[in-house]
């Protein structure tokens, strides 16, 4: 009976050992899965980080392209000021021709018509007849 009874202890000693071992690897089963999800979430997330990475580069890269066409045109806008400043000045110094040529038009028919008058007092002066329109 004490054989029997030792037979059946180390049975059930068996059986729990087998339990406590299924437990165990159900246990490890369920680790293995959470660990192989999270370096799958990690490899996710690193990906992620080179792909913002590489975004911000890119928008980097755009950044400086844009500084870079700013600045040409900062230049070229001061290129056209130059040439509008100077057309000005030209233009100011043809004005000022121009006064002074009809200045000298004004002038020279001023004149003209200063000739004709002593012309004509002359004449009339020495009693000649005044000059017809024309002639």
């Amino acid at each position: 009976e004490s054989e029997r009874q030792r037979h059946a202890e180390a049975v059930r000693e068996r059986d729990g050992a087998v339990a406590a071992h299924a437990d165990a690897a159900a246990v490890v089963a369920r680790l293995a899965t959470d660990l192989q999800a999270a370096h799958n979430e990690a490899a996710r997330a690193k990906a992620a980080a080179a792909e913002a990475e590489a975004d911000a580069a890119a928008a980097r890269g755009a950044v400086g392209a844009a500084e870079a066409q700013a600045a040409g045109l900062r230049a070229d806008l001061e290129g056209v000021r130059r040439v509008v400043a100077e057309a000005t000045r030209h233009a100011e110094a043809h004005a000022v021709r121009l006064e002074a040529a009809e200045e000298m038009v004004r002038g020279r028919q001023l004149a003209m018509e200063v000739e004709a008058a002593a012309a004509r007092v002359a004449r009339e002066e020495a009693g000649a007849p005044p000059a017809r329109a024309g002639a």
